[in-house]
């Protein structure tokens, strides 16, 4: 059991590095192979249905979105639980000097473990 958990945990966490290296390189090609077919994305923000995307559309934003300017932006990655066949990550970032947390549910599947839903929060800038 302990070898798979930690398998499970190094494939998770691969999973989302390479979704902020998408990100940070603006190509969701990166990004795609780790997200099931049928994913999809939501803003915890004050009008969630106004930006909901299926996965092609938050693709297709990225892409259009393109390179961060910051080459190494900061971010911090958790596993909050995981399970046999599920899990659920978080994740605090800078992405086009934008800091957000991102909180991805994870299905594991023949192929590995694949992203089924993103749910993101964009925070505000705090005036010093």
């Amino acid at each position: 059991m302990k070898k798979i958990y930690f398998s499970d945990c190094e494939e998770i966490i691969t999973a989302v590095k390479k979704y902020l290296e998408a990100c940070n390189k603006g190509d969701s090609s990166i990004m795609a192979p780790y997200f099931h077919k049928d994913a999809v994305i939501f803003w915890g923000g004050m009008e969630p249905d106004k930006h909901s995307h299926e996965i092609q559309g938050f693709f297709d934003a990225m892409d259009e979105t393109g390179q961060d300017t910051d080459p190494n932006p900061p971010y911090h990655i958790d596993i909050l639980d995981i399970t046999e066949t599920t899990a659920v990550t978080k994740v605090v970032e800078e992405w086009q000097g934008q800091t957000f947390t991102d909180y991805h549910t994870f299905i594991k599947t023949p192929d590995g473990w694949r992203i089924t839903a993103k749910i993101f929060h964009t925070h505000e800038e705090v005036q010093a």
